[in-house]
């Protein structure tokens, strides 16, 4: 694998590399098992409603990290349905503003990330999601995912 210097370049080569040893392995694709896994755990799950799952995922990335996935494998808005969109445009509105009640630092910045552009040569990570992500939240690295998403549901 190779390495450039920009580092969102690293970070997609690396996970598609990633999920392309899991593709050989799996037959689902490493999304929907994330998903599934989420699901069946359920201790760090935020919000579901009938089309959408918000979670904090097991292995997140900063001290506030939230993904949020649609069920049905879309790989972008296009693909989805309509009242999947409109699903799905009422459930980001509702988690940016769990989000935002729950950071206690009001000066906070929370970056919102879009993922919808498909991968051609690996599509196991090429799936739609929004992850929601904050360094400044108030919100403590000794905290586990399982803790943080117990602080957000207290919000809810």
């Amino acid at each position: 694998m190779r390495l450039r210097t920009r580092a969102g370049f690293c970070l997609v080569q690396n996970k598609a590399f990633q999920a392309e040893r899991w593709a050989k392995r799996r037959v689902a694709d490493l999304l929907s098992e994330v998903l599934v896994s989420e699901l069946v755990v359920r201790t760090r799950v935020l919000v579901k409603t009938k089309h959408c799952v918000a979670f904090v995922p097991y292995a997140a990335s900063s001290p506030l990290h939230v993904m949020a996935l649609p069920k049905a494998p879309r790989r972008n808005l296009v693909a989805a349905t309509d009242e999947e969109q409109q699903d799905l445009g009422e459930f980001h509105q509702r988690l940016a503003e769990l989000i935002s009640t729950a950071i206690e630092s009001p000066a906070a910045s929370i970056e919102v990330l879009w993922s919808m552009a498909p991968i051609s040569r690996c599509r196991s990570i090429s799936r739609m999601r929004v992850e929601y992500t904050s360094a400044d939240a108030g919100v403590n690295f000794e905290d586990s995912p399982e803790e943080l998403a117990l602080i957000l549901k207290a919000w809810l």
